[in-house]
């Protein structure tokens, strides 16, 4: 099976593990966690039979690999929503700067074009006295667009570029989806869970062949260091990367 079919025959199971038990420091990494499993399993299969008779569940340990595939999935998930959720901040960050500028830049106007029309100057202090969130911008900057196209005689009379009022309505519309994006973090952590529960899924039969490995191998020093519990070097992440703690020995939370 590949790590799709891997993913789907046990996420149910894997769902399942309660919170109390779930790993979200991991130590090793994701990738290298995954690749050390499947080299200890595949180290350990010639053995199996010595395995079993210290009292191994062989059946249980037998899972690994797709256990394996099941995790790489869970965590390419898991990335490709990081990473769209990174994109859309950026991009918020890069676009919000000048959509707000435009809405300084129509309020500067009004107050000038429309000092003397009592009504406009009303319904522009009520959309000003809304709340100061992006969310109140960027509603204020349609309500903005909708009201100089309502009464546009003042603005033409100050050389105001109406195109700017468009600009202001297709900039509410850009912001709220942008906005929408980058806060879509119920589908953010829930893919997290679901990539750590997967972590956890994998975690469990593991140190069970590590635990047997370092008993039955406690005299060959060539291979005891296989079953360290530790698992290896901790690796670090990058700036491209999402930023976990790996500090957990995988002996915890059994």
């Amino acid at each position: 099976m590949g790590n799709k079919e891997d993913y789907e025959k046990n996420l149910a199971e894997i769902k399942a593990i309660p919170d109390k038990e779930i790993i979200t420091r991991l130590a090793p990494p994701v990738d290298v966690f995954a690749q050390e499993s499947e080299n200890l399993y595949k180290f350990c299969l010639p053995f199996k039979d010595n395995f079993i008779s210290i009292g191994v569940d062989w059946p249980f340990c037998d899972k690994i690999p797709e256990r394996v595939g099941a995790l790489r999935e869970a965590e390419s998930l898991w990335m490709a929503i990081w990473r769209a959720n990174q994109e859309a901040a950026d991009k918020w960050e890069k676009e919000h700067h000048e959509a707000f500028e435009l809405r300084d830049d129509l309020v500067a106007a009004f107050r000038y074009a429309y000092q003397d029309n009592h009504n406009v100057m009303v319904r522009l202090k009520n959309i000003l006295s809304g709340s100061k969130a992006s969310v109140a911008r960027i509603q204020g900057l349609n309500d903005l667009s909708v009201l100089g196209k309502r009464y546009p005689e003042e603005l033409k009379a100050i050389r105001f570029d109406m195109a700017l009022l468009d600009k202001a309505g297709d900039y509410s519309n850009k912001m709220t989806d942008l906005y929408s994006d980058k806060e879509a973090e119920k589908n953010y952590s829930e893919t997290k869970k679901t990539r750590n529960q997967a972590y956890t899924f994998l975690k469990f039969p593991v140190v069970k062949l590590k635990k047997a490995g370092q008993y039955l191998f406690r005299k060959d020093k060539q291979n005891r260091e296989r079953f360290n519990l530790t698992f290896g070097v901790k690796r670090r992440k990058t700036d491209k990367e999402p930023m976990d703690d790996h500090e957990d020995d995988l002996d915890t939370n059994e």
